[in-house]
């Protein structure tokens, strides 16, 4: 198989995008960016070797085209990741998402050189209120159109690489914290500004409310493990779970921000709201068996990290 060097990334200056593309220009690959910016994000990068950053939408199909056309693999990051929003405007996000993406689907079919995506997916939204601990062979329940979203693109990636033979890795993601998201409003960065702003927490439903939370670098590290087992897949299409395989509920996540911060921050309860998913953690089981993939961040040293990353970089 020819050997990956020149790689697309959909929303490359987005919050996962650019923490991977630093490693990538770290790693040599040659990098193209994809960016709207309709994400608000504030990530810059300039000047860099081995980077081209072209700020237009990914419906922009033509121009899409030709940038892909010289690459050998999409990484498809860009999407509308809110599940409150995505309940809001469900046509807005199936645009956002799903359309966008058999586009970029169309450009692979017909492309000549690049047969090749990694997509991002998520392993809670989509599972819904399927029992945790999820894994690959757990049956997706999606109560919200943002988890439809990407159910619906997960089933266009396999059936666009078994009709016509591009080869997909689709990446289903815990909730994604750390360095480089200013612009995120999850839970995670809000409970630290909260802390810092010494602000009232929210909870929406219940405190034990759970995710499976996993740092940006180990997201970007079984990217790349991905990349490297596209040499030794032996179908055109794999689907992984990327976790710590660890409940957290939101009790413990505003605990583990007391102890960085030294500040205990109140927390009010209101109405859970729809779309949004009770429990979820999820095996990695899979991936650390094809992949060797093995998260290194805990939550204790990822939040130390990140709420002195927001200090730093929010607060001075």
């Amino acid at each position: 198989m020819k050997e990956i060097k020149k790689i697309v990334v959909t929303g490359g200056l987005g919050f996962i995008g650019f923490n991977l593309v630093e490693k990538f220009l770290k790693e040599k690959y040659e990098v193209l960016i994809i960016d709207s910016m309709i994400s608000g994000t504030k990530n810059k990068i300039i000047g860099r070797k081995n980077l081209k950053v072209f700020d237009i939408d990914i419906s922009e199909k033509k121009d899409i085209k030709n940038i892909i056309d010289s690459c050998d693999l999409v990484i498809h990051l860009a999407a509308k990741g809110n599940v409150v929003e995505s309940v809001q405007e469900p046509i807005e996000n199936f645009n956002q998402n799903v359309f966008t993406t058999i586009q970029l689907l169309e450009i692979l079919k017909d492309s000549e050189k690049c047969k090749k995506i990694i997509f991002s997916s998520t392993g809670g939204a989509l599972m819904g209120d399927t029992p945790p601990p999820v894994n690959e062979k757990s049956c997706p329940n999606p109560i919200s159109p943002y988890g439809a979203s990407k159910l619906a693109c997960e089933g266009y990636i396999n059936a666009y690489s078994n009709c016509y033979g591009l080869n997909s890795i689709v990446f289903r993601f815990g909730n994604v914290y750390g360095p480089n998201g200013s612009h995120k409003k999850g839970v995670v960065n809000k409970f630290i500004r909260n802390s810092i702003n010494d602000i009232e927490h929210i909870i929406y439903g219940s405190p034990n409310s759970s995710r499976d939370y996993i740092h940006v670098y180990d997201i970007c590290e079984a990217i790349l493990l991905g990349i490297e087992y596209f040499s030794k897949m032996e179908k055109n299409y794999e689907l992984f779970h990327l976790a710590n395989f660890e409940e957290v509920t939101l009790a413990k996540l505003i605990e583990t921000i007391y102890k960085v911060s030294k500040k205990k921050n109140s927390y009010k309860i209101l109405d859970y709201r729809k779309g949004e998913v009770l429990r979820n953690f999820c095996s990695f089981e899979k991936a650390n068996n094809l992949l060797k993939f093995n998260p290194k961040y805990n939550l204790q040293k990822g939040i130390e990290d990140l709420y002195f990353w927001i200090l730093e970089n929010e607060f001075c």
